[in-house]
């Protein structure tokens, strides 16, 4: 078997991305491979660069479509975890050697196009150790470990700053006042790395000790007045987005469609504008709207059954901070906390069920209850190769605590359900898997003419 050299790049150097690829990388290093892991997403001259110095065959990136030409030998793949808006401008550096691997379909990722290359799905894996370790007391009923976003209220349900926000967009000058805005932050932020007064040399001692808490404080009266201003400006787009999310999207109920949703929201003025600088809101909300009910499902449920709730933002909301814990950066303790637990909550807004989370509570031991999506039976979904009722159940807003109560009260039901479960991802789904399906799929663009 020919050995490759890889290379992987991540988009943030967090714990999540190293975490994943880390995984895939040792599996990929004892089938004889040699791989590197790079924290930034490098493109065009770095990536070159770093391909010839270290002889790279494979470059496989997260997140990320090729962005220009790549040695004549060398194959790129584009693994999408977690994209919503197309990517479009990436056919023009596809070629017979690249390969898109997707958590979802096209269409639910918003490639924007359908490719002609290699594009499949291509999951998450799990470490065979989280499977293999011994059964523990579950002294945990109900875990629900995710992120929540931070609810802008004030802003949003401030009168005079939307009546601001429509004359502005009334007068058209909403454009032109952004660009003003950027260019200020711009200029203020050249003025701070230079930081040109704690250079000079003032004869007087007093003035030397008292200009930099002045400083501060100009610094500060800055930022808030090109906070202010821009949530001016934003607010009413923050509005209209919110309205065809309301409009487009239940929650808990894994229907949305991010590219449909931008179709009906190209009418708005400087869409292209506005659209660079709010897109990210057509996943927040919806995440922040399933994941308020879940809380108020879990907190009706925390007096009577002992309920885990974590994640960054959680504590913020003053109705969730009695049952609460801050965000877990520790991989090792998340496994702990499944393997304690017996139901843990998923859900995602867009139908993506075989997410990492999913695969490795259910290797942990916990049972999953995952939120109704109609996508749920696409290749992507939970529903394509496992069993609802038989490896996990799914619920929505209204039963969530009604599914809880059901599978804890039927605890042998729940158990063989986990078995069944382990049994499906020791078989499917290791990173070895994922390894192995790699170098096939290498094999077979390798082979085709």
């Amino acid at each position: 078997m020919k050995k490759y050299r890889f290379l992987i790049t991540i988009p943030h150097d967090t714990h999540y991305y190293f975490y994943n690829c880390n995984e895939l990388a040792k599996s990929l290093k004892l089938l004889g491979h040699d791989v590197s892991i790079s924290k930034n997403n490098l493109n065009g001259i770095s990536l070159n660069k770093f391909i010839i110095k270290y002889k790279i065959d494979i470059v496989l990136q997260i997140n990320q479509g090729p962005v220009a030409e790549l040695p004549a030998k060398v194959v790129h793949i584009s693994w999408y975890q977690d994209i919503h808006d197309e990517h479009i401008d990436i056919q023009n550096y596809l070629n017979s050697k690249s390969i898109i691997y997707l958590l979802g379909s096209p269409k639910n990722f918003n490639l924007g196009f359908k490719p002609k290359v290699l594009c499949k799905n291509y999951f998450f894996g799990v470490n065979k150790n989280i499977i293999k370790k011994k059964e523990i007391e579950k002294d945990i009923d109900i875990n629900h470990i995710a992120y929540i976003p931070r609810a802008n209220s004030k802003i949003l349900e401030n009168s005079i700053v939307i009546l601001f926000s429509k004359l502005f967009s009334f007068f058209s000058v909403s454009l032109f006042i952004y660009k003003f805005i950027n260019m200020l932050s711009k200029i203020y932020k050249k003025y701070q790395s230079y930081n040109f007064l704690l250079n000079i040399n003032f004869s007087r001692k007093k003035f030397f000790i008292f200009h930099i808490p002045v400083k501060n404080y100009i610094e500060q009266k800055i930022k808030h007045l090109y906070k202010t201003l821009r949530y001016i400006l934003e607010s009413e787009t923050i509005h209209t987005f919110h309205r065809y999310i309301n409009n487009n999207y239940t929650p808990l109920g894994g229907n949305l469609n991010v590219l449909e949703i931008k179709q009906k929201l190209r009418k708005i003025k400087n869409f292209d504008y506005l659209w660079d600088r709010h897109k990210f809101i057509l996943t927040e909300y919806p995440r922040l709207l399933d994941r308020l009910l879940i809380g108020d499902h879990l907190l009706k449920l925390s007096t009577k059954y002992n309920v885990f709730l974590a994640g960054k933002n959680w504590n913020s909301y003053s109705k969730f901070a009695k049952i609460s814990r801050p965000h877990i950066s520790s991989h090792k303790q998340i496994i702990d906390i499944y393997r304690r637990s017996k139901i843990t909550i998923c859900n995602n807004n867009h139908g993506i069920g075989m997410h990492s989370r999913v695969l490795e509570s259910m290797a942990a031991g916990s049972f999953v209850l995952m939120n109704e999506s109609p996508f749920s039976k696409e290749p992507s979904g939970i529903g394509y190769s496992l069993k609802k009722g038989t490896h996990y159940d799914v619920y929505n807003k209204d039963n969530l605590t009604e599914k809880i109560e059901y599978w804890l009260k039927n605890n042998k039901k729940r158990t063989n359900a986990i078995q069944y479960a382990k049994k499906f991802i020791l078989k499917n789904h290791l990173w070895s898997n994922r390894a192995n399906e790699l170098i096939t799929d290498l094999k077979y663009i390798k082979n085709k003419k």
